[in-house]
């Protein structure tokens, strides 16, 4: 695990709890990698698509916290970025 900064934790935290908030009400599968929560799992993937209804949405990050419709897509964070801005597909 990758040692960051306590402001990083500080800059990101109120995006990092709505994606704490996604995550529960979704009740994922989830791992910690890099200091980052990644959610993944069937709850998750029905979110995803009801919040970018008509397109494909693999994976979001919120904060410190990443959200994908299945274990095995990317996700890729950009610090300092509006939430939609870091999105991955599949690998």
């Amino acid at each position: 695990m990758s040692r960051r900064p306590a402001a990083a934790y500080v800059w990101t935290a109120p995006t990092s709890c709505l994606g704490l908030v996604a995550m529960v009400l979704t009740w994922p599968s989830w791992r910690v990698v890099d200091g980052v929560i990644e959610a993944h799992g069937a709850g998750v993937a029905r979110l995803l698509d009801a919040v970018a209804p008509g397109m494909t949405v693999q994976a979001m990050t919120l904060g410190h916290g990443g959200l994908a419709s299945a274990r095995h897509a990317h996700l890729t964070t950009w610090g300092g970025t509006p939430p939609a801005a870091a999105c991955g597909g599949q690998r």
